[in-house]
């Protein structure tokens, strides 16, 4: 088991380098006529970066949950979409969707639905080339979603639908079509629920100080409700996550607190800097919720997930406000400490995450016209 986990690290290594550099070389920048600086994309070099990942991802069977999905799949049809206590319907209705349309193909499905995933986040990452640095997006990326999306099928699926219609309201502006499509997505995942009050709350643009007042309140509702909310919990019908609920706090929570505090210092500069109240209303916010999510993590294990549907704030808010913010002294010392913090975090995803053996058996092809 030592030996296929060192592998794994590894391959993950080797990918990771490979998709970051090629992400490196797809981006160049020029000078518009009107003297703005924008971003060209080699789509050559940026299919290479997406390629790579994608081929580990969809071509293996490794993942802790690949045979509980592939059991859910395999008993899917479309009389029982709601029986499956494992999944919410709109993930058994894409999942039945696509299993009708190979023929009842188990692992062509799972392998259509990981590629969906990987899609949304590059093309959200292509949508926003001109606002954010392309390298620094797809290495966030592969810190923060890429290892969940091998086990957490039905959530990775979901997180990346809400990264792609995210940056559809920014570059479009739709809040009605935006959060129409974010209660579709809350269907397929039903943690994206607990998404859209936030994503509501930064989009309709309320004055900073109204927002840093319901941060606060929001805070200190959750933190001092925290058991109220988790007994809540337990009563909601088809709610399959109970079984995560700790009967004791995971520890004091020091290097958790000390971790939020961090980020909280590190989001407040660039909030300060940050002329875009759009993009600096949705980092504050998002950050604060990751941090939430963490800390009542310690009782309630599973509620540490929800950082997925609000990987947004890594993989474009970041790399956004890093492209643009480098002028002063201040700035350059807060980019740095920014990096830095991101490289912390892709570390800690990292030895946490990489747990699944790997070898050249986990290999296959899901979708074999031979067969």
């Amino acid at each position: 088991m030592g030996n296929s986990i060192f592998s794994m690290y590894w391959v993950y290594a080797i990918v990771s380098v490979l998709s970051i550099f090629f992400a490196y070389l797809a981006q160049t920048k020029y000078t518009s006529s009107n003297g703005l600086v924008r971003s060209k994309v080699n789509l050559i070099f940026f299919f290479l970066s997406f390629a790579i990942p994608w081929a580990v991802i969809g071509f293996t069977r490794i993942g802790a949950d690949y045979a509980n999905y592939e059991m859910i799949i395999d008993r899917l049809d479309w009389t029982n979409l709601g029986n499956q206590g494992d999944s919410e319907y709109g993930f058994n209705m894409i999942a039945m969707a696509l299993k009708s349309l190979l023929g009842g193909n188990v692992h062509g499905t799972i392998f259509l639905l990981k590629t969906i995933t990987i899609v949304c986040i590059f093309a959200s990452i292509y949508w926003m080339q001109d606002k954010l640095n392309i390298a620094m997006s797809v290495m966030f990326y592969l810190f923060m979603l890429y290892l969940p999306s091998f086990y957490l099928l039905s959530q990775c699926l979901a997180a990346s639908l809400v990264v792609l219609v995210t940056v559809f309201f920014f570059r479009k502006g739709k809040l009605l079509l935006s959060l129409a499509l974010l209660v579709a997505i809350g269907f397929v995942h039903n943690s994206v629920f607990l998404y859209i009050p936030f994503f509501f709350i930064c989009a309709y643009g309320k004055p900073r100080k109204i927002q840093v007042g319901w941060l606060v309140a929001l805070f200190i509702v959750a933190i001092v409700f925290s058991e109220s909310i988790y007994r809540f919990a337990q009563t909601i019908e088809g709610f399959h996550y109970n079984n995560y609920m700790r009967s004791e706090s995971a520890g004091t929570g020091l290097v958790l607190y000390a971790w939020s505090v961090v980020m909280m210092f590190l989001v407040y500069q660039m909030y300060k800097y940050d002329t875009d109240l759009k993009r600096s209303s949705f980092l504050m916010y998002y950050s604060a919720a990751i941090c939430l999510f963490r800390i009542l993590g310690m009782n309630f294990d599973v509620i540490s997930r929800m950082e997925l549907d609000f990987i947004f704030v890594y993989i474009i808010l970041f790399p956004s406000y890093l492209r643009y913010h480098r002028e002063t002294k201040k700035e350059s010392i807060l980019y740095a400490a920014v990096l830095l913090f991101m490289l912390y975090n892709g570390y800690h995803a990292i030895t946490n995450r990489i747990g699944s053996p790997f070898s050249m058996m986990n290999y296959y092809i899901p979708i074999n016209p031979f067969e």
